[in-house]
């Protein structure tokens, strides 16, 4: 008889929990999803019960506050939800000895490096996301359970807010965008990561050894007119796409410092075995499903949110 092992997932509605969903998990996998209607991430004893209850053999937490433009608004949310659950979680993991697989950003470093950030160098988060999302891979390391604590970066897919969604709606309208050029990232297709991540838990539920940290995103990085320019040369096929225009961000009073070189050295996570992510290569069937909705059912509703969230 095969012995399937059991993950429970942190999370419900995010993008990356719902490209979970979708996932074609191993069959030595029996994965359950909780939302916040069947678990409290704030509550440190009835969490551990509720953990009990679900009895995991591994946790993939992708809970958090993502909106960094809101972070900057509403700090005691992004740290409540990055941060302080991430505490109580990895806590009640550690006290139960299941594996967190925990997910983090490329936000927590400076992005002064002129070349991409590895796993082990200095962090120096600039915005009170990044903070938060900082705070959270402290606390995940200091309750001292087995844990692997991944980094990504700008996601994009079919379902949730997200950058491809925003630019393609904006173009529908717009005679014109403009994109900064000066700052870099590596877009991660999130349907790939979650292809990926239960082969990662079941690596931890069956003792493989990691490094704490990981960083796994796209191949390459690109501004975001560069990823403008990749994505409208697809979308022409569909709809009106606007004429782009390349600039360099502007400081603005009040609004969350930007970080010009966030991309992610990933040569850890390839010397692990792991596939490279082509971003670029990812990008034509989503274009397409998300600019016929009506023939592509899966594709949610374009998102509202600024183009600048990752």
């Amino acid at each position: 008889m095969i012995r399937r092992h059991r993950i429970l997932v942190i999370g419900r509605n995010g993008q990356l929990a719902r490209a979970l969903a979708d996932a074609e998990w191993p069959n030595l996998s029996q994965v359950q999803f909780a939302g916040r209607d069947e678990i409290d991430l704030f509550h440190a004893v009835q969490l551990r019960q509720q953990l009990s209850s679900f009895n995991p053999e591994a946790i993939i937490n992708t809970a958090g506050y993502a909106n960094i433009e809101q972070a900057e608004l509403k700090p005691e949310a992004a740290f409540a939800l990055n941060a302080e659950a991430a505490h109580v979680l990895a806590t009640a993991a550690a006290m139960l000895d299941i594996p967190l697989l925990h997910l983090s950003s490329a936000h927590v470093f400076s992005g002064n490096k002129t070349e991409a950030y590895r796993e082990g160098d200095r962090t120096e988060p600039l915005s009170v996301y990044g903070q938060s999302m900082l705070a959270g891979e402290s606390a995940v390391q200091r309750a001292r359970g087995r844990h692997l604590i991944l980094r990504s970066s700008r996601f994009f897919g079919r379902h949730g807010d997200n950058f491809l969604k925003t630019m393609l709606a904006q173009g529908r309208d717009a005679r014109e965008l403009s994109f900064t050029a000066s700052g870099f990232a590596c877009p991660t297709p999130v349907d790939a990561l979650a292809d990926m991540l239960p082969h990662i838990a079941i690596a931890l539920i069956e003792g493989r050894r990691f490094a704490p940290i990981l960083h796994y995103a796209g191949d390459s990085a690109a501004s975001w007119y560069e990823i403008a320019t990749e994505v409208f040369s697809l979308a022409r096929n569909y709809q009106p796409v606007p004429e782009l225009v390349p600039l360099e961000m502007p400081a603005e009073a009040g609004a969350p410092a930007r970080a010009s070189n966030l991309s992610l050295d990933c040569s850890m996570a390839r010397n692990l075995g792991l596939p490279k992510i082509d971003w670029r290569a990812a990008l034509p069937p989503l274009v397409e499903a998300l600019c016929n909705p009506l023939s592509n059912p899966v594709a949610d509703q374009a998102a509202r949110v600024p183009v600048q969230a990752a």
